[in-house]
């Protein structure tokens, strides 16, 4: 895990959001930290919880149907094995 996905994840549980490890496209299985948002958070308040983060804001946004994911690429949890 580097020091971007730590820093992410204290700002999130912070602000009690749950954070999910995700590989979004073209990761090719590496995982980072992702929150699902919709019914129980939105993305404007994903936003709010990491905005002192140095490029916290700096999200990418997949659609899964009915709700989207905000992830980043760059908050490595696992390298691909």
């Amino acid at each position: 895990m580097n020091e971007f996905a730590k820093q992410l994840i204290a700002a999130l549980e912070a602000a009690d959001i749950k954070w999910r490890d995700y590989s979004g496209r073209g990761m090719f299985g590496t995982q980072c930290v992702g929150v699902t948002c919709g019914r129980y958070v939105s993305e404007g308040e994903v936003l709010d919880a990491v905005a002192a983060v140095p490029d916290g804001l700096h999200v990418s946004r997949d659609s899964m149907g009915m709700g989207t994911i905000v992830y980043w690429p760059t908050a490595i949890l696992k390298e691909r094995t």
